[in-house]
């Protein structure tokens, strides 16, 4: 693990962490993924200061400098940045998830894309969590098959899929926004996806409205 930063200075120095591994395979720190698996292991502050670290490196690639107090109060951390200040805790943990990493005395490397989540961090998530980053796993593998000609071969048999793929993660605790950001990530089709959330809403208020509507038959008919 690389040494903490040290700062003798009330800036810090922001530059990419490029790795070609993680660059490709991983998530950017926006993405619902990294809202939904990392947030739970990486806290809420050192999530969102990937996030607006993920925004000032896009729109500066070669990097850029913040003024600590200026970050601290902009992520809610008060403006403090002694020793024990939060928004030193919070650098420190990017530090150690390996999120981020020293590049002299007061710079800091930061990974724009962060990997998938190890083992060792999943099997620390509720089930509820790890059942729905399962299903991930089939969407992404669906995708792959799909880009490599062994996906769905027609329309038809394509929005099948995605309906099926729509229902299992409302099952697994979506809601619709975040069913439609994953299987966008997971490589439905665009024409299908919404489609294939609304029919799952549906499908699953059906039995609910069924229920109803025989209770009020019973209920009229013992009048």
């Amino acid at each position: 693990m690389s040494s903490p930063v040290s700062y003798e200075d009330a800036t810090l120095h922001l530059i990419p962490w490029h790795d070609p591994l993680v660059d490709r395979l991983g998530h950017d720190p926006r993405s619902p993924y990294v809202e939904t698996f990392w947030l739970p292991v990486l806290g809420p502050s050192a999530t969102w200061l990937l996030r607006r670290v993920a925004a000032g490196l896009e729109a500066a690639p070669n990097g850029y400098t913040v003024c600590l107090s200026q970050a601290a109060r902009s992520l809610g951390l008060g403006s403090g940045a002694g020793r024990n200040a939060p928004l030193r805790r919070t650098l420190a943990r990017c530090q150690t998830f390996g999120m981020a990493r020293s590049a002299g005395p007061a710079g800091l490397a930061v990974r724009t894309m962060l990997p998938p989540l190890p083992r060792r961090h999943l099997i620390r998530l509720p089930e509820p969590l790890q059942a729905w980053h399962r299903r991930w796993d089939g969407l992404r593998e669906a995708a792959d098959r799909s880009r490599l000609g062994g996906g769905p071969t027609t329309f038809e048999q394509a929005r099948v899929q995605s309906r099926d793929d729509a229902m299992s993660l409302l099952e697994a605790g979506c809601n619709c926004d975040e069913a439609e950001a994953l299987l966008l990530r997971g490589g439905c089709h665009p024409a299908l996806t919404h489609d294939a959330v609304v029919w799952a809403r549906t499908e699953r208020a059906r039995p609910a409205q069924s229920a109803g509507s025989d209770g009020a038959a019973a209920s009229g008919a013992s009048r």
